[in-house]
């Protein structure tokens, strides 16, 4: 018996198999497909989306996309500050080391 192992869930690629699809249909979109690949692609696997970037048909549309939903696919800040936090910590740890 033959199984594949694959790094991320069967769902993950389903759903970056449905952002393939409407991608290759942009600008050609409904709203409603419109906000569901807006709502797909902030969670699509860094390789489908580096594959895409790649594909002579879809990088334009991707590059369109991205450009027409900037503010959409932009990332929250109060995700980025939970990165920014454990940087803070460690800088003032450091100062602190420095200047004791």
């Amino acid at each position: 018996m033959h199984k594949t192992v694959t790094a991320l869930p069967t769902q993950h690629w389903e759903r970056a198999g449905e952002a393939t699809a409407l991608l290759r249909r942009y600008p050609n979109l409904s709203s409603r497909e419109v906000d569901t690949l807006i709502a797909i692609y902030p969670h699509l696997p860094m390789l489908h989306v580096a594959l895409m970037t790649s594909d002579d048909e879809l990088s334009p549309r991707l590059e369109a996309f991205h450009k027409d939903h900037r503010k959409q696919l932009r990332t929250p800040f109060r995700q980025l500050l939970a990165l920014l936090i454990p940087v803070a910590m460690l800088l003032v740890a450091l100062l602190w080391a420095i200047w004791k």
